[in-house]
């Protein structure tokens, strides 16, 4: 079901093709929107992992709007995991919850996106993390076979 939910979310955040150069224009030279008061975070030392690595990602939001979002749930998608998380109470950074990744076991370089977005609302966030075949799994070339 989540899955589904993300996958049109998804679809619907695509940008609609512009008929035009002038409505390209105008859309980059739009003023900032209330979309631009709240920023999905995920803390992360770097975006690379090694197979099977084990890390916690920390979910926070920076919340300037001027609102709560109190009850409104987060919703994330990485890989084939998924979950939710419910948004605390408070404006400024605020911690929303932790996902706890396990970087897939895979013999060659993969690319995952992390998805972040709080469900019925424009708020959302992207991040590419890679992931790395551990020394012990890197399969042997024919070039090293004796």
């Amino acid at each position: 079901m989540k899955t589904l939910l993300l996958s049109l979310l998804l679809l619907a955040s695509l940008p609609v093709a512009a008929q035009d150069d002038t409505a390209v224009q105008k859309q980059d030279d739009a003023a900032p929107t209330a979309q631009d008061d709240v920023v999905l975070m995920a803390t992360l030392p770097n975006n690379i992992f090694t197979a099977g690595e084990r890390r916690d990602i920390e979910v926070k939001m920076a919340n300037n709007s001027g609102q709560s979002l109190k009850g409104k749930t987060l919703i994330w998608a990485l890989g084939n995991m998924e979950g939710d998380m419910l948004i605390p109470d408070g404006e400024g950074l605020i911690t929303v919850g932790t996902i706890p990744f396990v970087a897939p076991l895979l013999h060659t370089r993969c690319d995952l996106l992390l998805y972040l977005f709080i469900y019925n609302t424009n708020y959302r966030n992207t991040y590419k993390v890679w992931i790395y075949p551990s020394e012990e799994e890197k399969p042997i070339s024919s070039s090293e076979v004796f």
